[in-house]
């Protein structure tokens, strides 16, 4: 008599904290390169992104320090 087949299980769960958080995060095809939250209360606005793309383009540099050169993101 053959098995009856089972269900498969579910790898993934879902935490619910009760808010609501952004993340931005950014990666290339070695992996993550930064990743962060938006402060709760905090408006993402145009200073924000600014200073969120400094944060990335110092990133870069201290993990992908060979990529330098190549960085598309323009520095200021």
């Amino acid at each position: 008599m053959a098995e009856k087949p089972r269900k498969p299980t579910k790898a993934a769960k879902r935490l619910t904290l009760g808010r609501e958080v952004m993340a931005s995060v950014f990666w290339d095809a070695p992996g993550i390169i930064f990743i962060d939250y938006l402060q709760k209360g905090r408006t993402d606005t145009g200073e924000y992104y600014a200073a969120l793309l400094d944060k990335l383009n110092d990133e870069i540099k201290k993990k992908r320090p060979h990529d330098e050169e190549k960085s598309s993101i323009p520095s200021r």
